[in-house]
């Protein structure tokens, strides 16, 4: 059976076997320049800001396997509404709640006022955190009875649901 490093068969030794380990091992190591480290962090933090971007819809939904919830309420604290967009209790359905809130009590200066805080303790919501226009509302503390059937009474005055989704 032979070396696999030299030509020789194992075990026999002469001086020629020497000079070929020495040679075939100065062959086997070849030494490549190590990637610079400024362009491995570049790449880096894109990979992870495309994640977090990409998780952020995930994170807007849906927190540890229940779905994300906001409050809001009116500035005369008469509606409450939750927009809860997992379920398909979109920012723009409560607009139109609060809308029709406002025509039916005839008060064009009713204001809408968020009662949900922002939730910094959870990275994959920064980007809602920052970019959604709900954060943009002005925050109350939420009332101790927030009225969320502000609709019956609309419904017993004029004979219509508020939307369509309430049938």
């Amino acid at each position: 059976m032979r070396d696999p490093r030299s030509s020789a068969p194992r075990g026999a030794s002469s001086a020629g076997d020497e000079s070929l380990l020495i040679q075939d091992e100065s062959a086997m190591t070849t030494s490549t320049p190590a990637e610079p480290a400024a362009i491995r962090l570049p790449s880096v933090m894109l990979v992870m800001m495309l994640i977090l971007a990409g998780s952020g819809v995930w994170a807007s939904n849906s927190e540890n396997g229940t779905a994300r919830a906001y409050t809001y309420e009116s500035s005369d604290r008469g509606m409450a509404e939750v927009e809860i967009p997992a379920k398909g209790r979109t920012y723009d359905e409560v607009l139109r709640r609060f809308e029709a809130y406002r025509a039916w009590k005839a008060e064009p200066s009713l204001q809408l006022h968020r009662t949900s805080r922002p939730e910094w303790t959870n990275p994959l919501l920064w980007l809602d955190n920052v970019t959604h226009i709900r954060w943009k509302l002005s925050y109350v503390e939420p009332s101790q009875d927030p009225r969320v059937d502000y609709w019956l009474d609309m419904w017993k005055d004029t004979g219509e649901w508020v939307t369509q989704d309430l049938r």
